[in-house]
């Protein structure tokens, strides 16, 4: 048998795949990673532009995947400056200091800024009204609630329950994002696949939406619930069911993408990942405890070691099938010979096992992308401003220019010599 040796990064028979999580404002750091490789900048394809077809997603990576495929009917290069242009002028904060995703609802400190009653200075008591409105509501339907449930004079855990967290923070502005950024028809119709994980809320398992159904009405809605973080937002209903953020209970986080491939076997699959992955940042822990900071660190590191897991799982595969090629060169019937005895009923063993769990497996080449520096703590997650947002873009595309495979421990594919 011959040595193996590493096998070329870029080739025109390979299909790539990028696999985005997100994560509020960090999501911006992909697209500076997507730019770079989209325009031939990175080193892990070897400084050769990609023509991505597959997208997958989950977070606000949901809502970067979706808007790149609704906007890549022209090209690739045009669906990302579109999507960062998207980020300027949709998502990130306005002059009155509102992004396009959410907003704290009756903040306070938002009434003392001038900016904040521009362009129409009744737009702020319009919010306040409907603010207050919405808390009556919910003060009311949770008082009845807790009222109707009391079998003795109520604890300290009773009252807990009344309040939420996720009563503080207003999505609106997301709907209004997905509706005004994302074509539905234009996913349904493309040809580059489009992957969103959700997870259903009642049954704890994650779902993923295609194109087709991310082509209608419900569309909207799953990419509403893909970034809804259990615990700090609502679920979302979809098809009437409740939907949440699929990225803590997925444990194959790029199964998705491996599903979505052209099953054409000469054509070889690369997975790009970005993450972000806080032991390899070495994230510093909060300063101050805070229940919100604690359950954001849980949805990362429980979503960044699904991720090393899954992939860790890929590099197994690539071994048993390298391990398969080897033995199919040697021709099975030798080793499953009665002349051979023991030591052929053990190959032969060997051989199925083999088959059995290749069995409708790939070979992958994986990079992935996390950033080597800590990118800020939970104050900066919901800080959205222009130069923020360029600032994690150009860190971003610096990171792919200098993106090392070793460093980074890619998954690289091995071929025989010939």
């Amino acid at each position: 048998m011959n040595a193996p040796q590493e096998f070329q990064c870029s080739s025109d028979d390979v299909q790539h795949a990028i696999i985005l999580s997100g994560n509020g404002a960090y999501a911006a750091y992909e697209i500076g990673i997507m730019k770079a490789l989209i325009h031939g900048m990175c080193a892990s394809t070897h400084h050769r532009p990609i023509r991505p077809e597959i997208y997958t997603g989950t977070s606000v990576g949901a809502l970067n995947a979706a808007m790149i495929v609704s906007g890549a009917d022209e090209s690739d290069v045009a669906a990302i400056e579109n999507l960062e242009r998207l980020w300027f002028t949709h998502v990130a904060e306005s002059m009155r200091g509102v992004n396009g995703i959410f907003r704290f609802r009756t903040n306070p400190f938002d009434y003392f800024r001038p900016a904040f009653y521009l362009p129409n200075p009744l737009t702020p008591l319009l919010d306040l009204g409907r603010d207050t409105i919405y808390f009556s509501q919910e003060f009311i339907k949770r008082t009845a609630v807790f009222l109707t449930s009391l079998q003795t004079f109520p604890s300290l855990e009773d009252i807990v329950e009344l309040f939420d967290i996720s009563l503080l923070t207003d999505f609106s502005p997301l709907k209004q994002l997905v509706r005004e950024v994302i074509d539905p028809e234009k996913i349904r119709r493309s040809r580059k696949k489009l992957r969103i994980t959700a997870a259903n809320w009642k049954e704890g398992a994650p779902k993923v939406f295609t194109n087709t159904d991310l082509g209608g009405k419900e569309g909207y809605q799953a990419f509403v619930a893909a970034l809804m973080i259990p615990g700090i937002n609502t679920p979302e209903l979809v098809d009437m069911e409740q939907f949440v953020d699929g990225a803590v209970l997925t444990s194959r986080p790029l199964k998705p993408a491996i599903d979505a491939r052209d099953r054409n076997p000469n054509r070889r699959l690369v997975l790009h990942i970005v993450y972000l992955d806080p032991e390899h940042a070495q994230t510093p822990l909060p300063e101050i405890r805070s229940t919100f900071a604690m359950i954001y660190r849980l949805y990362v590191l429980a979503f960044s070691r699904s991720v090393n897991a899954d992939i860790e799982r890929a590099r197994d595969i690539n071994k048993s099938l390298q391990t398969l090629a080897l033995l199919r060169e040697d021709d099975p019937e030798p080793l499953a010979s009665s002349a051979m005895g023991q030591r052929g009923s053990e190959s032969l063993k060997l051989w199925q096992r083999l088959n059995k769990d290749t069995a409708d497996s790939v070979q992958l080449e994986i990079h992935r992308y996390r950033s080597p520096e800590h990118l800020g703590g939970i104050r900066a997650l919901f800080q959205v401003d222009q130069t923020r947002v360029q600032d994690l873009i150009d860190r971003g595309y610096k990171d792919a220019q200098n993106h090392d495979c070793r460093q980074s421990d890619c998954v690289r594919l091995l071929e025989s010599e010939p």
